[in-house]
């Protein structure tokens, strides 16, 4: 049976594969690296099986792509309700979710534990928190149509104060409270 796969306008969002090596540097030479661990994308049919009670087929999932990586640095522990966590993550998901009223295509990435979740369609809507901006430079590396995402920083166990997401790159670049500086991409 086919499946609906999701829209290459919404998965170009994504630029992450299974094995990428995703580096950040700040400007005193300490560098994060995430390695991509699975990168898949909804199937784009699912099998039926016969049984002798007759014909089960699995529903098709919403249409997705998603990336999952994870850095080797655990300097970066919170504590909740008792439990150490390490930050340690940093996925991407596009998915397309079919509600009551409307079809919505939604991303959501992680940078450590600093998330941002945006509505792409019908049109790219912001959070109250967020900003486009028409240029941004990093590293010595001019992006343009950035959004900022920037979260109160009175919030103890929040590692990254600002992250900045571009759809050609990802995530280009995110403020690090622990070190008090800008990570950027490492090309």
């Amino acid at each position: 049976m086919s499946c609906p796969v999701l829209e290459s306008q919404y998965s170009e969002w994504l630029h992450y594969k299974n094995g990428d090596t995703v580096k950040y540097i700040n400007n005193t030479g300490n560098e994060i690296y995430f390695i991509v661990y699975t990168a898949e994308e909804s199937p784009s049919s699912v099998h039926c099986s016969k049984s002798s009670y007759g014909c089960n087929c699995p529903d098709c999932p919403l249409p997705y792509v998603s990336a999952k990586a994870k850095t080797d640095d655990t300097s970066r522990q919170y504590v909740y309700q008792g439990t150490t966590y390490n930050s340690t993550a940093l996925n991407t998901y596009i998915t397309k979710r079919i509600r009551q009223v409307d079809t919505v295509a939604e991303l959501q990435y992680q940078i450590l534990n600093h998330s941002n979740l945006l509505k792409l369609s019908p049109v790219l809507t912001l959070n109250s928190g967020d900003s486009l901006l028409s240029n941004f430079t990093a590293g010595a590396i001019n992006y343009s149509n950035v959004i900022l995402h920037q979260i109160d920083t009175t919030v103890a166990w929040a590692f990254i104060w600002k992250s900045y997401y571009s759809k050609e790159y990802g995530i280009i670049a995110f403020y690090d409270r622990k070190t008090q500086s800008l990570f950027y991409r490492k090309p």
